[in-house]
Order: C-alpha cells, then structure tokens, then sequence
C-alpha cells in the first residue's frame, strides 16, 4: 500500500550536458508506505512522547493482541477501534 508519492524530474531533454552530444530524460520517483511487522512507537503520533528504545519490552512482547481486519482500506478512523477492548493491548492491523 502506498501512502505517498513524489516524482521529480532531474534531467530533460533540453539540458546542456554532455557538450550537447546527448540528450536524456531521467525522473526520480519517491515512494513512502508501510508493510510488514513493526511497531508504531508513541513518537510516532505525539510530539516529545517515548521512542522505541525507551519502551520497556515488557510492553511489547508478550502482550495480548486484538486483530482488526480491514482489507480493502486505505485508512482507518477512529470508528473502525470501537467497542473493543484494547488497552493494554497489542492492536494488529491486517490491511491488503
């Protein structure tokens, strides 16, 4: 899934290069997007809260987990976690 997208054209055509023996068109695409195992750590969301290497492990392994499947989206409001008990909690995001 990709969440962002950037293209960038580095060289055209028309660029004086090479003593004007060449031409070429070369682009940079940038993409962001999330995929796989990984935990979304506090700072992530809040401005000064705890990074990954000041989580106790205690609060990351071993921990209950709550699956929300959500294939077909692209993103998930508020709406899609409630009712569910997930303080405390591993909350596991299935997403295709």
């Amino acid at each position: 899934m990709v969440v962002g997208l950037r293209a960038e054209v580095l060289m055209e055509y028309d660029a004086e290069k090479y003593r004007g023996l060449s031409e070429f068109y070369i682009a940079s695409l940038d993409c962001c997007g999330n995929r796989g195992s990984f935990v979304d750590e506090p700072i992530h969301h809040w401005r000064g809260a705890t990074d990954l290497a000041d989580l106790p492990l205690e609060r990351v392994a071993h921990v209950r987990a709550v699956v929300v499947v959500a294939v077909g989206e692209w993103a998930l409001g508020p709406e899609r976690f409630q009712g569910r008990q997930l303080e405390g909690k591993a909350v596991l995001v299935r997403m295709e």
